[in-house]
């Protein structure tokens, strides 16, 4: 798997000096680069010492610069730290809660905001993991190797004339929408910075689906749009988790979550404990304990399988036959 080569720094001029450290590259063009992958958790505590007042306000303005392939520079009285253009890639992962009262205003009008790809990823009111962490890893390890043994270097792709007629459609059709409901703080630019990454990520979706020769079709493109809409929806969710805690309703949802999570608990034990005082019991006759459907059953079976709630039961075998099915 890929690994972040850049742990962040605590000040101004030792995040640049962290930066100049990183193994120095030659893009495909003959151009020097260093390339960066960089995962910070609790994201935004970095974000707060940005902020106005903030002990690394300087670094807001190496942040703006590097998202454009920059180079990163700092005078001191001694010395001057000076990296190379800086190829960055960046997982920044936070609560939703905790990102919306560090992110101020300030980041989302000086273009700070939008040089992120927001993501807001909510949880269910009934979720029933049908997951575990090693099948996704192994997944993404046997993509991620695939995708990066097969891609070709050194190619200029290009566009059919359908991607543009695309492009134009929708920028239309979402634009006016996009601009009412991020509201007028954003004028417009998380929209057109959001739209336009529909090219890039069309580029990225031909790769991926490894359609034939340089010029990238139409069925790429929608992807590419898909993703632009997937950015926006977000960044509005988030936009409306900041009015929500200057009102105060945020807390009410806070509560009310709270109180579904203590729930779903609560009907997990319940049929857990079912399940071991009945053995000898059908899927049938669960569905109809619990006022199931089929699928709400299985989902729970795997959930109790797959935490190992319980070792074994009978209905675990109904649930891998189920399985198999659904494999063919």
């Amino acid at each position: 798997m890929i690994r972040p080569n850049f742990e962040g720094a605590d000040g101004s001029a030792a995040f640049i000096s962290e930066l100049a450290k990183a193994e120095k590259k030659i893009d495909n063009f003959g151009k020097p680069i260093q390339p960066i992958f960089w995962i910070e958790d609790e994201y935004s505590q970095f974000m707060k010492k940005l902020m106005p007042g903030g002990s690394m306000v300087e670094t807001r303005k190496t942040m703006l610069k590097i998202h454009d392939n920059d180079k990163a520079r700092r005078v001191t009285k001694n010395d001057t730290i000076e990296t190379e253009s800086i190829v960055m890639s960046g997982l920044f992962l936070n609560t939703i809660d905790s990102f919306a009262r560090n992110f101020d205003q300030e980041s989302i009008n000086d273009g700070l905001g939008r040089r992120h790809n927001f993501v807001y990823a909510e949880r269910g009111e009934k979720v029933v993991p049908t997951w575990t962490v090693e099948e996704i890893i192994e997944s993404l390890k046997e993509g991620l190797d695939n995708f990066f043994s097969t891609v070709k270097t050194n190619v200029i792709y290009t566009y059919s004339p359908e991607c543009r007629k695309i492009y134009d459609h929708f920028y239309m059709v979402y634009k006016e929408k996009f601009d009412h409901i991020l509201g007028e703080e954003t004028n417009g630019t998380f929209f057109r910075t959001y739209f336009m990454l529909s090219w890039k990520y069309a580029a990225i979706y031909h790769i991926l689906l490894k359609e034939e020769g340089t010029e990238i079709q139409a069925k790429s493109f929608d992807y590419g749009i898909k993703v632009s809409l997937m950015f926006l929806s977000s960044i509005k969710r988030f936009l409306d988790y900041k009015v929500d805690l200057k009102s105060g309703a945020k807390e009410v949802r806070k509560e009310y979550l709270k109180k579904a999570a203590e729930k779903e608990l609560n009907n997990l034990q319940k049929y857990k404990d079912f399940l071991l005082d009945n053995v000898e019991i059908t899927l049938r006759d669960f569905n109809r304990k619990f006022s199931l459907k089929k699928v709400e059953s299985l989902k729970v079976l795997k959930t109790i399988r797959e935490n190992k709630l319980i070792k074994y039961h009978p209905l675990f075998e109904v649930l891998a036959k189920e399985e198999a099915k659904a494999k063919k």
